[in-house]
């Protein structure tokens, strides 16, 4: 009888979803990627107090060849060398590797995710869930709409997963959020888009050799600093969102922005604009021919949605994609190089905090550790050098 009772006074999985799903939604704006930026805070915050001499923590980071560019330029700009000493030690050692193989054999192993956007990504996968499973309540779906809870990149990635009528609620709260937040629900949060805005300028005023012939701007842009492809994708991208922000009738075509690039353009203009303005508006139309085809289809909506040695090479992503081609032994052989003379660096820099040590006269192995994004990856710094960031 007491048995009986407990039992019927426990909760249903339902409504502790329903009670979950509102909880979630207690705060204005997209409830995903809300979660995905407190669980990226969190992983940052404690890889800077302790978890950056964590064994496990730097196998992920070898297994991964280091984070995405993103989070590479957020732990560079707190200008802290101890934190990134180590780390860097283990990214190097298995970057050298990688590359050893490359030029033995001609391919490696895809690399692991970032840990950063991996263990960020399932939080906000499983808060999608969470919310999902209850989009059909009354209850939720009003919340849902009245805080904004969802973006429209987050409406993308769950749409190919809700039934027709949980995909029309979420396209009309998306569709109702854009008129009233604009660029946060057109393309959700980015807290790195502050440090991308810091150093374009940067690439607007690094030299763009367009006057010389081919062969000798490939060579000034080789003595740079950076990989040249990353430093020409960088500019290619500062060039593109200047032109677009000049435009008073810019097409169709011409605003196809991802997310990330709407928030570039949107903090270039330190405002709204009507390139963002238009943009928004093309987007809530999505949302809403979406938003109808689930009321009315009753299918389920579909996604429619020879160089110089003495230049600094490409870095080690783009020597993986031209190892494909069979024509990059001279070019990884560079890289090799360089990833050891980085390596080196490091051990020598941590060698020189020994308290007997300390006093010697230091060198460039003081700066390696904002150098090594360069040859792991040139789109941290936007294509750019270290020397272009700090003079």
């Amino acid at each position: 009888m007491l048995r009986s009772m407990t039992e019927r006074r426990r909760p249903s999985p339902a409504s502790v979803g329903r009670a979950d799903a509102l909880r979630l939604l207690e705060t204005d704006g997209c409830a995903l990627c809300r979660a995905h930026d407190e669980a990226e805070e969190t992983w940052l915050r404690w890889f800077g107090i302790e978890h950056h001499g964590d064994a496990g923590t730097l196998e992920l980071l070898r297994s991964s060849l280091g984070f995405c560019p993103a989070h590479t330029r957020r732990l560079i700009a707190l200008g802290e060398p101890p934190v990134l000493r180590q780390p860097w030690e283990f990214v190097l050692r298995a970057a050298v590797g990688r590359t050893e193989r490359l030029i033995t054999a001609g391919e490696a192993p895809s690399p692991a995710r970032c840990p950063v956007c991996e263990t960020a990504g399932r939080r906000a996968q499983a808060a999608g869930a969470l919310l999902t499973a209850s989009l059909e309540t009354s209850e939720v779906s009003a919340v849902l709409r009245r805080h904004r809870g969802l973006c429209y990149p987050h409406l993308r990635h769950l749409v190919p997963d809700l039934s027709p009528a949980r995909a029309g609620v979420a396209a009309d709260a998306v569709h109702a959020a854009i008129a009233e937040a604009g660029i946060t629900a057109a393309a959700g949060t980015d807290p790195d888009a502050e440090h991308r805005a810091r150093w374009y300028p940067l690439v607007a005023e690094a030299p763009e050799p367009v006057h010389l012939p081919p062969a000798e701007r490939l060579a000034m842009d080789l003595e740079a600093g950076s990989c040249p492809c990353c430093r020409q994708a960088g500019r290619a991208e500062d060039t593109y969102l200047t032109w677009l922000l000049e435009q008073t009738e810019p097409s169709d075509h011409d605003l196809r922005l991802c997310p990330r690039h709407l928030h570039d353009a949107a903090q270039r203009a330190a405002g709204p604009t009507r390139t963002v303005r238009v943009r928004c508006e093309l987007l809530r139309a999505r949302v809403a021919e979406l938003a109808m085809a689930a009321r009315h289809t009753g299918t389920r909506p579909r996604r429619r949605l020879r160089r110089s040695d003495r230049g600094h090479g490409l870095c080690l992503r783009h020597g993986e994609e031209l190892a494909r081609t069979g024509r990059a032994e001279a070019f990884l052989r560079r890289l090799l190089t360089r990833l050891r003379q980085h390596a080196w660096e490091l051990n020598e820099d941590t060698v020189r905090q020994a308290w007997d040590l300390r006093h010697e006269p230091k060198g460039r192995e003081t700066t390696t550790w904002r150098r090594v994004p360069t040859v792991l990856d040139g789109r941290a710094y936007l294509g750019l050098a270290d020397s272009d960031l700090w003079p």
